[in-house]
C-alpha cells in the first residue's frame, strides 16, 4: 500500500524492517527492489532482485518484463548476470 500511494519513504523502511527482521526474506528484497524501480535507480533494483532471484528463485512472476526494464542500465557485465539469472 505504501508503495503504491507513492510513499517510498516509509515503503523503504518497511522492507528494510522486514530485512532485519528475516535477512532470508524475497518478500524484502523484492520490496526494496520495487522501492529502487519506483525512484528510478536501475542499479539498485538489480541488485535487490538478483537477490531475490538467489534466495527463492522463480519468485519474480514476471522475471523478463523486469530483465528488460533493467536492461537500460549502461553496463554490460551487469546485464549479462541480470540475464542468466533469470534464466
Amino acid at each position: 500500500c505504501q508503495l503504491e500511494s507513492g510513499d517510498t519513504l516509509a515503503a523503504t523502511s518497511t522492507f528494510s524492517r522486514l530485512r532485519e527482521l528475516d535477512p532470508s526474506s524475497p518478500a524484502a528484497s523484492t520490496g526494496l527492489g520495487l522501492v529502487a524501480l519506483r525512484v528510478g535507480d536501475t542499479r539498485l533494483a538489480r541488485r535487490y532482485f538478483l537477490e531475490t532471484l538467489q534466495q527463492a528463485p522463480g519468485t519474480l512472476p514476471d522475471a523478463p518484463l523486469l530483465q528488460l526494464t533493467l536492461a537500460t542500465d549502461d553496463d554490460p557485465a551487469e546485464r549479462l548476470d541480470w540475464c542468466e539469472a533469470v534464466q
